[in-house]
């Protein structure tokens, strides 16, 4: 799993930018899959589809997404009026990946810091690691899907979790030759709700952004 050659040779063949989308607010709930979104939550969705979202368009007609409620709900309302033209792809790695205990018994110690920090401890980074491989196969599998040399750049969007979501992007963007300063970028970032990372098939790395 997670061949970075064969991942770089699908999105650049596709000629596929691809967008790591971070989940909205949640609500807490006895069980961690069926977290939902609050207010705020589907308000940050909706901002984030109102702004960075546009410039990501056109979309590539099949988007990536965690089963978990509030992912999907999260990528429904980020797509808005664009939603009837692209199929979302529920893949259980995508959640699955996060319920490992090695990785939740980290979470409860660092939190939400930027992936450096988790990066710094050898199994964490054996976890994560996994988890971007799977990440980058199924982004691979949906980039070969779409035809090569297009008029337009098109964006797969993946819609997931911290922490684990900027490992993800970063596999991506070594995969694709991100130089040094694109890599520090997604090190260093603390995953906002609703926010997330570009990876072009160029190697250009940028953060998503959405409205406070």
């Amino acid at each position: 799993a997670g061949d970075a050659s064969a991942f770089a040779a699908a999105v650049q063949r596709a000629d596929a930018r691809v967008a790591y989308l971070r989940h909205g607010n949640t609500a807490p709930t006895d069980r961690d899959f069926e977290r939902v979104l609050t207010k705020e939550g589907r308000w940050q969705a909706s901002a984030a589809g109102k702004s960075f979202g546009l410039s990501l368009r056109p979309f590539a007609p099949v988007a990536l997404c965690s089963p978990a409620p509030r992912a999907t709900e999260t990528l429904d309302i980020f797509l808005g009026d664009a939603r009837d033209d692209v199929a979302v792809a529920e893949a259980a790695p995508l959640y699955d990946g996060t319920m490992q205990p090695e990785g939740s018994a980290l979470f409860k110690e660092l939190g939400y810091a930027p992936l450096e920090e988790y990066l710094e401890r050898e199994r964490a980074s054996e976890i994560l690691g996994a988890y971007a491989a799977e990440a980058a196969d199924l982004v691979a599998a949906a980039a070969r899907d779409m035809p090569a040399a297009p008029r337009h750049r098109k964006t797969i969007v993946l819609c997931a979790h911290a922490i684990y979501l900027p490992a993800a992007a970063l596999f991506a963007a070594e995969a694709v030759g991100c130089d040094a300063a694109s890599r520090r970028l997604v090190l260093e970032c603390n995953t906002a709700e609703a926010e997330g990372y570009l990876v072009e098939p160029t190697g250009d790395v940028s953060l998503l952004r959405r409205p406070r």
